[in-house]
């Protein structure tokens, strides 16, 4: 759904101020759905937003910093399971590399 709703959005041309605040506080310690799936797909809204609406970047680069270092279960490593990254946090690292490359770019073309 939130996938959906962020390329709505896009198709829109505008930004939509609840689903970005939505998808923000499901990319927050204080997020009220503690569920691999549903953080994993709030960040690949989120990657479709950036890619739209790069104004958003650099306050996203904030944010997603604050997320990825918060103790959060969706986080930890299961080493007796798995020898890899959790999905969650392999998905955050790319939003938030995305989130900088766009912000970078963003400012660099504002600024001509």
């Amino acid at each position: 759904m939130q996938k959906l709703a962020s390329i709505c959005s896009v198709a829109l041309g505008e930004l939509d101020p609840e689903l970005y605040a939505c998808l923000g506080l499901l990319l927050s310690d204080k997020t009220p759905i503690m569920d691999n799936l549903v953080q994993e797909a709030a960040l690949k809204a989120m990657t479709v937003l950036v890619q739209s609406f790069p104004e958003v970047a650099k306050e996203l680069v904030h944010h997603l910093r604050r997320f990825v270092t918060s103790p959060l279960p969706i986080f930890e490593f299961a080493f007796n399971t798995e020898k890899r990254s959790p999905p969650p946090l392999t998905a955050a690292a790319k939003c938030f590399g995305l989130c900088i490359k766009v912000g970078f770019l963003f400012k660099a073309v504002k600024n001509r």
